[in-house]
C-alpha cells in the first residue's frame, strides 16, 4: 500500500513539470500527498478529488477562454485577409493606367502581341532612380511626355525589319538607337521585370540622353525641365504626381 501512494504522490509531482495549464499550487499538492498518506478507504478519496475539481475547473475555465480568444482573432484575420484579398483582385483586374491612343495605335500594339512580338510602351520599361523626389519625377515624366517618347514602344533589335517587313497596317512609334552611347544619364533604370532582349535596348536608349549637351539633333533631358528631341526642344512643369513611369506610380493611379 505504501509503495502505491509513493508512486501516485510522484505522479502527482512529476506531472506539475510538464503540464502548461493545469498547474496546482504549491500548498494544494502538500494537502494531496498528506491525503494520499492517509488514504484508508474509498471515502478518503473525496477530499482528494474536491482539491483537484477546484483547480481541475479553473484550469478548463482559463482553456476555454484561450480557445475562444484565438478562435475571434483568427475569425478577425480570416475576415481582414478576404478584404485584402478581394481588394488586390479588384486591383489587379482593373486596366492599367494608359495614356490616351488613337485607335490605330492600339490596333497596331494587339496585332504585334497576337504575333509574340515582345513591345511595350517607354513608360513601362523603366523606373524612376532612387532618392528622386516627388516633384521631380513628376518634371521628369512630363518632359518624357513632351518630347513624344514616354508612350513609345521599346522592341528588340532583332524584330525592328521584321515589323517594318510583315506589317504593313503596322502604325506606332518605336525608340531606337544603333549603338550604346557614352551619356551618363541617370535618373532613370531599367524595370529588371523586363525580358532580357527589352532590358538590352532601354540600356541602349538611356546611355543615348545627353545630360549636358542641348545641340539640334541630340536627345537631351535637363534638371530644370529642359529638353530636346532632335529639332523639337521646350521646358516642362507639373503639378501633379507621375502617373505612367514605374510600377508604384501606377499602381497608386489605379488604387484612386
Amino acid at each position: 500500500m505504501l509503495n502505491c501512494q509513493d508512486i501516485l504522490i510522484e505522479q502527482f509531482f512529476q506531472n506539475q513539470k510538464v503540464n502548461t495549464e493545469w498547474r496546482l499550487p504549491k500548498d494544494v499538492l502538500m494537502k494531496i500527498e498528506g491525503s494520499i498518506r492517509s488514504y484508508e478507504q474509498t471515502s478518503d478519496a473525496a477530499s482528494i478529488y474536491k482539491l483537484l475539481e477546484i483547480y481541475y475547473t479553473e484550469a478548463m475555465d482559463k482553456i476555454r477562454n484561450a480557445i475562444f480568444d484565438h478562435q475571434n482573432t483568427m475569425h478577425l484575420q480570416k475576415k481582414t485577409l478576404k478584404s485584402c484579398s478581394d481588394e488586390l483582385t479588384k486591383i489587379q483586374n482593373e486596366k492599367e493606367i494608359e495614356p490616351e491612343r488613337s485607335a490605330e495605335v492600339a490596333a497596331s500594339r494587339k496585332l504585334l502581341k497576337e504575333n509574340g512580338i515582345d513591345s511595350f510602351p517607354f513608360y513601362q520599361t523603366i523606373e524612376f532612380s532612387e532618392n528622386m523626389s516627388e516633384n521631380d519625377k513628376a518634371r521628369l515624366e512630363m518632359q518624357l511626355q513632351m518630347m513624344g517618347i514616354l508612350d513609345a514602344l521599346i522592341v528588340e533589335k532583332k524584330n525592328i525589319l521584321r515589323i517594318k517587313k510583315e506589317f504593313p497596317e503596322w502604325a506606332d512609334a518605336v525608340l531606337y538607337v544603333d549603338q550604346k552611347g557614352t551619356s551618363s544619364f541617370d535618373k532613370l533604370v531599367v524595370n529588371k521585370e523586363m525580358p532580357e532582349g527589352i532590358k538590352d535596348a532601354v540600356l541602349e536608349i538611356l546611355s543615348n540622353i545627353e545630360v549636358d549637351s542641348s545641340d539640334q539633333g541630340k536627345i537631351f533631358i535637363g534638371n530644370h525641365g529642359e529638353f530636346r528631341n532632335g529639332i523639337l526642344f521646350g521646358k516642362a512643369h507639373s503639378n501633379r504626381e507621375a502617373e505612367y513611369v514605374g510600377t508604384i506610380a501606377r499602381r497608386k493611379k489605379k488604387k484612386l
